[in-house]
């Protein structure tokens, strides 16, 4: 596998009940915010947080970052996690770096309390 870069949309298979194995139930997105020293590095996880497409939302910690397959895709920098690079099945797109770095300014408020608590739908 080709190690995975800072702004990249990769197409993820999370595993179940602790298998090794990635799940069959199908294909999540995440974009990938870990820098690329850590990315190429001898670590098995990246920094990432999920993209939805379909339904938007407007709100501080939701980001528009582009379109795949002709869907607005925004980024959810409120669930910021980290994903085993094994579950990384194929990239899906790379985004704008100025998108990316909208992103991690909103992964920073999120941390440090800036933005009021998530509406209901959101969480």
């Amino acid at each position: 596998m080709t190690a995975p870069r800072r702004g990249e949309v990769w197409a993820y298979l999370p595993s179940v009940a602790g298998r090794a194995e990635p799940s069959h139930i199908g294909a999540d997105r995440v974009l990938v915010l870990s820098n690329d020293t850590i990315n190429t590095g001898p670590t098995d996880v990246v920094m990432a947080v999920p993209v939805a497409s379909g339904h938007r939302v407007s709100y501080p910690t939701v980001v528009d970052i582009g379109t795949i397959d002709d869907l607005t895709i925004q980024a959810l920098p409120y669930k910021l996690r980290l994903i085993p690079k094994m579950w990384l099945a194929m990239r899906v797109a790379v985004v704008d770096p100025v998108a990316v770095e909208r992103v991690r300014d909103a992964v920073l408020e999120c941390t440090s309390g800036g933005y009021p608590p998530l509406p209901d739908d959101l969480t």
